[in-house]
């Protein structure tokens, strides 16, 4: 039975088709990584910084772009 006392607040993302982070009840291990690229979205600060960075890796050897390596970095360091 839920506890009367507590309080729930649900935050909706989009593109996460329906899913919800809910605060209050149980805890989701991945709520703050979705919290986290919603303001990255937002501020666009990881395409701010890679703006300022010379890619000097071979083209052709290039499997992934510098974005999405900055911001796996970035998400894994604040995570």
């Amino acid at each position: 039975m839920p506890d009367p006392n507590r309080t729930q607040n649900v935050l909706e993302f989009p593109g996460f088709s329906g899913r919800k982070i809910a605060s209050g009840g149980d805890l989701t291990s991945n709520g703050g990584v979705q919290l986290l690229r919603l303001a990255d979205e937002r501020t666009r600060l990881i395409k701010a910084i890679v703006q300022t960075i010379d890619d000097d890796r071979r083209t052709h050897s290039r499997t992934h772009d510098l974005e999405s390596l900055i911001r796996q970095r970035v998400y894994a360091l604040a995570l």
